[in-house]
């Protein structure tokens, strides 16, 4: 049995009037969108103006084909879509990046941030979440707080995985809150600038315990890493079938580049020794993998290392640094650096080629006497 409605100058009874709505007897007002193509709805609102805005928007929304997309941006949290990401993305990656931006993802997933919608996430809210996380403490390192690096990041990630999900699902009207919004982001941190120390010879003392460690299977990698400039996930799934003698270059396949870029890397000098090393006395390895190790066999592996090396404060990653770094001290252009590095900006590379003073100060007199 229907209800018996009041009027308070609308129809209120079973039809609907000019504005789409009607009063029930509990005050509150009804309004119904019917479109053609549309199944009808209706919501209840506190007042009349809330109803009625409803109903335009929602209107309007089927006119320009947004309904239901905004319907989805309006129950779909962030959280949804980090899990999404996770699932559709994140897991088809290979080794050590896919565990750690798995565990970035679940670490974002489970912040308060990501309980907001889609369509109610705003730059207030990520402002909050930048504040909130500046003041967290380390875990890492006790006595002090997050970086701003971290952050940054945690940052971008929020932002990409907003786009991917907006472009995964038609949701074009939606505004990413961190849209051309840099000077939002914190200030960039101190940036790594750890290369080998020549006067205390890391690099003879880390070649020498990772000789002596296990098969001395590391000793390779390591070699290569600083001769080539490889991230490690792309040396650990090199394949001896993609190296080529004859350019002189290694094929990295968009699946395993980390920049979605087939790109064919440059053998350096050391590089090619290294390889010929590998496969002196041995009939010729034409396939397999190269090295035959994974990410977390070589992350325990590399701790173990250090420690027999005595050496402090040297990441995996800072080999990079020293092969970079290496490369641009013979006086390599930045375009020919990047040939190397695999970076699609300039920018990007420089935070990974330090030039000594001693290397700059050689290339200043080479240029010197060039010119007498």
């Amino acid at each position: 049995m229907e209800s018996k409605q009041v009027s308070f100058g609308i129809p209120c009874n079973t039809a609907y009037g000019k504005h789409g709505c009607n009063r029930l007897t509990s005050g509150r007002f009804r309004a119904r969108s019917r479109r053609k193509g549309y199944a009808p709805d209706s919501q209840v609102f506190d007042s009349l103006a809330d109803a009625t805005e409803w109903k335009a928007d929602t209107d309007a929304g089927k006119r320009h084909g947004t309904y239901a997309n905004s319907r989805e941006a309006e129950s779909t949290t962030l959280k949804d879509a980090l899990k999404a990401y996770l699932s559709e993305v994140v897991e088809g990656k290979k080794g050590k990046t896919r565990v750690n931006e798995r565990n970035h993802v679940n670490a974002l997933a489970g912040d308060r941030i990501s309980h907001y919608s889609l369509a109610a996430l705003n730059i207030k809210h990520l402002r909050e979440f930048k504040l909130r996380r500046l003041s967290t403490d380390n875990s890492r390192k006790p006595g002090s707080k997050i970086s701003s690096e971290t952050v940054r990041k945690d940052l971008r990630k929020i932002s990409s995985v907003f786009n991917w999900y907006r472009e995964a699902n038609n949701l074009d009207f939606l505004d990413n809150p961190l849209a051309n919004r840099g000077k939002f982001l914190p200030p960039r941190g101190e940036e790594r600038e750890r290369r080998f120390n020549t006067l205390q010879n890391e690099e003879a003392r880390l070649l020498e315990a990772a000789k002596n460690y296990g098969d001395g299977g590391y000793t390779p990698l390591i070699r290569w890493l600083v001769a080539s400039a490889m991230r490690l996930q792309e040396a650990l799934l090199m394949q001896w079938q993609r190296v080529n003698i004859h350019t002189m270059t290694v094929d990295i396949p968009i699946s395993e580049n980390k920049t979605k870029v087939f790109r064919p890397v440059p053998i350096s000098p050391d590089g090619a020794a290294l390889l010929q090393e590998m496969n002196s006395g041995q009939v010729k390895k034409i396939a397999g993998s190269v090295f035959n190790l994974n990410s977390a066999s070589v992350e325990t592996g590399w701790k173990r290392i250090k420690a027999k090396a005595a050496i402090e404060d040297l990441h995996l990653h800072d080999l990079r640094h020293e092969a970079l770094s290496r490369l641009g001290g013979l006086g390599l252009s930045s375009s020919k650096l990047m040939k190397f590095s695999g970076h699609k900006y300039s920018s990007s590379l420089d935070r990974y080629v330090h030039l000594d003073e001693l290397s700059l100060a050689q290339k200043l007199q080479r240029l010197s006497l060039t010119n007498k």
